[in-house]
């Protein structure tokens, strides 16, 4: 099925590939949630047992809690003046797969940072990072959330008991381009020189999921469920189990919804399961080294050992981050120590047995796709007979 979508669609196959978070916190549990979500997302389906008590399990902890917030990492930006803002409103982490694909054909150097906005996860609390925090050239796009609100973006679904509409999310080919519009405008705009460095920025992310759920608390509140339900304003004694209180807010950290709201039938926002609170901080600049050289040292000669996995020499000619050169490897990253001049050393402590087809990895410089290594591994026993197989003895 993944070669069939590369060929018929490759865009869509570059949303769906598995992006291996790479943040200081929560960066396995973020990857196992939305590569599972992405998949949900285009099968338009929420009835995935496991999926659903990871979306109670973590709004219950409050995981986001661990990310720095989104307004943090703009002000983090030393050079304002030399980088040009791009608000990509509703822009969550789903799509980074899919924009590092494209960074990566434009030629473009990609840095990521993962971050949290405010909640609830709407406009009104989550703009000052654009229009307080910076002073310098910025652009607000607002398609991509017009296309998640039909009375917008023009997608209507309906439910299958009325056959009236559509019910597959035919607007994410419509998201997509309105992402691959962003990436080539940040690869004209560093291209030209307009600026050093091309920020894509968002207030919020949407959730698909939580309008397919139709989950309605079952709760009369005192106050009226705003945007679909997925948050309302604060009265006292409210006992729904997965809420969170900020800003004067109960908002829902699960995918149920507040009565007295109009439903939402394409994506919602407002609440705050990770799709709608956790955000990208994306900074694409001109890549320095547009063709780089990647060999494994002694590949004929690479052993896995039950106690210690494998250790893999890397040759790669040229790098732009010598501390954050990476390797991602069946979903697990392991970060390089550099050994000599480009030369990079890599512990592979999962690997821990041979098998019959290679391995396969790729190789990241930073949040940079660099290229793809191949490799076999054999085990010890293999290797200590080779080495006393003398051939035939007269």
């Amino acid at each position: 099925m993944t070669d069939a979508i590369s060929y018929v669609y490759p865009a869509l196959n570059a949303y769906l590939k598995k992006y291996t978070f790479d943040c200081p916190v929560i960066a396995a549990e973020l990857t196992e949630y939305f590569d599972k979500y992405k998949h949900l997302k285009v099968e338009n389906c929420v009835d995935d047992a496991e999926f659903n008590t990871f979306v109670e399990k973590y709004g219950k902890e409050y995981f986001y809690a661990k990310l720095k917030t989104r307004d943090n990492a703009i002000k983090d930006i030393s050079d304002k003046k030399n980088s040009y803002l791009y608000w990509i409103d509703a822009l969550g982490v789903e799509y980074l797969s899919y924009i590092i694909s494209l960074a990566k054909k434009k030629g473009l150097s990609v840095r990521v940072d993962i971050t949290r906005c405010e909640l609830p996860t709407f406009t009104e609390f989550n703009k000052a990072f654009y229009y307080e925090h910076w002073a310098g050239k910025k652009y607000k796009e607002e398609a991509l959330d017009d296309i998640k609100h039909n009375e917008k973006g023009g997608y209507f679904f309906r439910d299958e008991e009325t056959g009236i509409g559509d019910v597959e999310p035919l607007h994410l080919a419509a998201e997509l381009k309105v992402i691959e519009t962003a990436v080539s405008t940040a690869a004209y705009e560093l291209g030209m020189h307009n600026c050093k460095s091309f920020v894509i920025a968002s207030d919020h992310g949407a959730s698909r999921l939580a309008v397919i759920k139709k989950q309605e608390v079952p709760y009369d509140t005192d106050t009226k469920g705003e945007h679909s339900g997925r948050c309302c304003k604060f009265f006292d004694n409210c006992n729904v189990e997965n809420k969170v209180v900020e800003n004067g807010y109960i908002v829902l950290t699960d995918y149920g919804r507040f009565r007295k709201s109009r439903t939402a039938n394409v994506e919602v926002h407002g609440g705050a399961s990770l799709e709608e609170i956790v955000v990208p901080v994306i900074t694409l600049t001109l890549r320095q080294h547009s063709k780089t050289k990647i060999e494994i040292l002694d590949k004929e000669c690479i052993k896995a050992d039950r106690h210690n996995g494998v250790t893999l020499t890397v040759y790669i000619s040229e790098v732009e981050a010598t501390n954050n050169v990476s390797i991602v490897l069946d979903d697990c990253r392991y970060t390089g120590k550099m050994t000599g001049e480009s030369y990079f050393e890599f512990e592979l402590k999962n690997i821990k047995r041979p098998k019959k087809e290679p391995y396969k990895a790729e190789v990241f410089d930073a949040d940079n796709l660099i290229g793809n290594i191949e490799f076999s591994v054999k085990g010890k026993a293999a290797q200590i007979n080779a080495e006393f197989d003398f051939g035939d003895v007269d």
